[in-house]
């Protein structure tokens, strides 16, 4: 019976895997499945899921094998604690399920293992990574870990209510460290006390302080421009680390901005205007009146793989080039917006240089903006994504 739950874990997997095409995200296709096929249980919904995320995650390493050989092996690089599924594929597996990724590639094999192979086109990382690239790469064997942002004036309620709880957590600054698949929902009130944010995305906030201190302060604050403001997370750390300013958001999706809405209700950012924008194109209804730009970019988002490890297997350098192109047309159409001397914060959460360095040097060079500074945030370290950040001065 064991052995037949098994099996079907893995043809399960496979028939998930080769009709998934990519286009939505993996959980909310995996989801769709499981709710129109209810005879799985709670426990077989999260074996089969762990089967495919591994794959996800390691299968583009594993390169000898049928699908059943290259699941199990994923399984094995992914897996660091014994248990009952490992035991099946291969007992002398699960004996050494906590054992380094360097020591598993030597008992699968270097002929079948090409870790080389497992992050696309790693020749086009943004330098700050390519230095690291062995442990950038290893990084998305992982599961990254869940952060919360505390608020101002809110970390020992959120201590408070996580202890009270009995939910693990630790503190790094001004994070909350958790496990992945903790839920905080019913624990904390998200936005007004804590808001989920990556580490390195927080980390951003010393880059809008520095940007803030350069601004000439008036009595209403900086006007401050979240020109591509999804769900509203980099307006939400500039209220925080700014406090007083003049906001306004944009993006190219009202259903967003109708969600950012709700957000910002909960978060008590009371005073802002919103518009929809499609900063492809020339912009109506802005003139050259801001200070700040918070220009965080449509993206690969390879700096965020970890989390969503599908997103290697159907990225393209086609792909990549289309990213490219649209941050410049961006960028071209949110320059005669701003001041002179207003300061341009430019982000991502890719780790391509194409996407980083050769956006900054199109500012620099055509438009003749100062670099400040330029750092990549380097998440792998922490169980975090990587961020990019470059500020910039626009000519007087």
């Amino acid at each position: 019976m064991i052995n037949g739950r098994f099996y079907s874990y893995l043809n399960t997997a496979k028939l998930l895997i080769e009709n998934y095409e990519g286009d939505v995200p993996f959980h909310h296709y995996i989801k769709q499945y499981f709710r129109e096929n209810s005879k799985y249980g709670s426990r077989d919904r999260k074996q089969i899921s762990a089967l495919c995320y591994s794959y996800f995650r390691a299968g583009r390493a594993v390169v000898s094998g049928d699908m059943d050989a290259r699941l199990k092996a994923s399984y094995f690089l992914c897996t660091d604690k014994p248990n009952e599924m490992l035991s099946f594929f291969k007992e002398s597996w699960n004996d050494k399920a906590g054992v380094s990724v360097s020591e598993k590639i030597e008992i699968l094999g270097h002929s079948h293992i090409r870790i080389n192979e497992l992050f696309p086109f790693a020749s086009k990382l943004t330098k700050a990574v390519a230095e690291e690239q062995g442990s950038f790469v290893l990084s998305h064997l992982i599961q990254p870990d869940l952060f919360l942002r505390m608020r101002p004036g809110r970390e020992k309620t959120i201590e408070y209510k996580l202890t009270k709880a009995s939910v693990p957590y630790s503190v790094f600054g001004s994070a909350i460290v958790l496990t992945n698949n903790t839920d905080v929902s019913k624990i904390i009130d998200t936005d007004r006390e804590a808001v989920v944010q990556d580490l390195s995305s927080q980390e951003m906030g010393r880059v809008i302080a520095k940007a803030d201190a350069a601004i000439p302060k008036r009595m209403k604050g900086p006007l401050v421009w979240d020109c591509c403001a999804a769900s509203g997370g980099k307006s939400l750390l500039a209220f925080d680390v700014i406090g007083n300013m003049e906001l306004t958001v944009t993006d190219i999706r009202k259903s967003i901005l109708e969600n950012l809405q709700e957000r910002f209700n909960r978060a008590g950012v009371k005073t802002y205007r919103s518009m929809v924008a499609d900063l492809s194109r020339p912009v109506k209804g802005l003139v050259p009146t801001f200070d700040m730009v918070i220009a965080d970019v449509p993206c690969s988002g390879s700096g965020t793989w970890g989390r969503t490890p599908e997103e290697m297997h159907f990225f393209s350098t086609e792909k990549l080039v289309e990213y490219s192109k649209l941050q410049k047309k961006i960028i071209d159409n949110i320059v005669p917006s701003l001041l002179p001397m207003a300061q341009f914060l430019y982000f991502t959460c890719s780790v391509y240089e194409d996407e980083n360095e050769q956006a900054v040097n199109y500012l620099v060079e055509k438009y003749g903006y100062r670099l400040n500074s330029m750092e990549t945030f380097r998440g792998f370290h922490r169980k975090a994504d990587t961020m990019f950040a470059a500020w910039l001065t626009s000519p007087a």
